[in-house]
């Protein structure tokens, strides 16, 4: 077989790859352990911790989904698998990088955190104001073709109706819904449209609008405590600008134009006739992830280091 060769040097990626698995393991809990302490002895709510305390959490976070990726993503090699996973690893790998260089992309990510939850809710929120809406008319149109098939049954009763009336209609029904991302439409199918459109209305969603509100409240402290120059940093607010700050920018470019023609629909992904990666594309982008989940154990353990001896920073 001419790939063999290719094909073992891909197993044996990920072989190293997975043998990190313990090292990101301990590190991580190492670092949970040291943030834990931290976040005992400060007598303050979130908003107002250091940026030092949330460089840690950057790193822990990352080392934690770095855990899982290695666990999840490496049982079987295929090109979107592959092109993702290198691409979040990319991003991981830049966030840790700016909070080993300055801790205060540490309260960066903190706000964003915050505010993306924030902007989640918003959606979650208007996803089921419009999925009640479904729910109703998806309930009144049911309601009108049992009363239309009743009619025709009245008019025919030697017709075999009866037995395929209700039947017949919830299939319809049913298949309308499944082509709609509806989160309780299962819930539906067995409580009947209108009642499930009804405990939506009335129980989940004030459960959505009280956690809107906390994080809210939490986001205009965040607002309100962060200072001048931790704003500034905010300007540089995507991944282009973010991989420059780090010295990725080379890096940038590469992975996000390889990644972007077989990620996205765009023509020609769809056109082309080469719709996989090749063996030697795969290994590259292994080799790429291998390297970096190393990068990441240096870092994170310089970045612990620093903050459990923060006097020998100046930074926050």
């Amino acid at each position: 077989m001419p790939n063999q060769p290719r094909w073992e040097a891909l197993d044996r990626l990920v072989s190293d790859i997975r043998r990190q698995h313990s090292s990101v393991e301990v590190l991580a809990a190492n670092c949970r352990t040291v943030l834990r302490t931290m976040e005992e002895q400060e007598h303050r709510p979130p908003a107002q911790y250091p940026a030092r305390h949330w460089s840690l959490a950057v790193v822990t976070d990352a080392l934690v989904r770095v855990r899982l990726l290695i666990e999840q993503n490496l049982t079987y090699l295929e090109t979107l698998g592959v092109l993702a996973l290198t691409r979040y690893v990319f991003e991981l790998t830049i966030w840790v990088r700016l909070v080993e260089k300055d801790n205060r992309y540490g309260l960066l990510y903190y706000r964003e955190l915050v505010d993306k939850q924030k902007l989640s809710y918003e959606d979650l929120h208007s996803h089921l104001v419009a999925e009640v809406a479904f729910l109703l008319k998806t309930s009144d149109k049911e309601k009108e073709l049992i009363d239309t098939r009743l009619n025709d049954f009245a008019a025919n009763p030697d017709s075999d109706a009866a037995s395929t009336l209700f039947n017949d209609i919830t299939q319809k029904i049913d298949a309308a819904a499944a082509r709609r991302f509806t989160l309780y439409g299962e819930q539906a199918r067995n409580n009947g449209y209108g009642f499930q459109a009804f405990l939506v209305e009335t129980k989940v969603i004030p459960e959505v609008k009280a956690s809107l509100a906390e994080v809210d409240r939490e986001l205009k402290a965040v607002d309100s405590a962060i200072s001048g120059d931790v704003k500034k940093l905010m300007r540089n607010s995507n991944w282009k600008q973010r991989a420059a700050i780090v010295g990725m920018a080379a890096e940038y470019d590469f992975v996000y134009s390889y990644t972007s023609r077989l990620l996205h629909a765009t023509p020609p992904s769809i056109t082309t006739d080469q719709k996989n990666l090749e063996p030697g594309e795969i290994e590259m982008f292994l080799r790429y992830v291998k390297v970096a989940i190393m990068d990441m154990l240096d870092i994170a353990t310089k970045v612990l280091t620093r903050v459990s001896t923060p006097a020998t920073t100046n930074l926050q």
